[in-house]
């Protein structure tokens, strides 16, 4: 399995070869990612198994192609921001979120319903959700 990130315009671009093991989590949580039961272990998985730089490809994809099967991973991605803050988590989440009040509300019952103090990105986070408009 071949890899391609680029940076949206094509100025630069990394091919590598995926190993084995890497490869097929990537196979697994491109499965899981057909079934609106996408269970959250998969992603899990791949989080730890997976290049940063690959896992913020497939879950680009999946939370613009299949919000239903981002659904069900959105504690896990919203744990994983609380205790690694990046934008990049936070483009994934909104991209899930997009103009979908209901979408934007499921993501602010998250955070609202955590504890632990909110990193920048989680206030970013909810700054974009909140300016969901019906």
């Amino acid at each position: 399995m071949n890899l391609i990130c680029g940076s949206g315009n094509l100025d630069e671009e990394h091919l590598r070869r995926l190993p084995d093991a890497e490869a097929e989590l990537v196979r697994t949580l491109l499965l899981a990612a057909t079934d609106a039961q996408a269970p959250a272990r998969v992603i899990e998985a791949a989080l730890t198994g997976v290049s940063p730089d690959l896992m913020r490809v497939l879950l680009a994809n999946i939370a613009n192609k299949q919000k239903a099967a981002f659904q069900p991973i959105l504690p896990t991605l919203v744990d994983t921001l609380f205790r690694h803050p990046g934008l990049s988590a936070v483009d994934q989440l909104s991209s899930y979120v997009g103009w979908s009040l209901a979408r934007a509300h499921e993501v602010i019952a998250l955070v609202e319903a955590d504890p632990r103090p909110r990193p920048f990105a989680v206030e970013h986070l909810l700054t974009r959700c909140r300016a969901v408009r019906p």
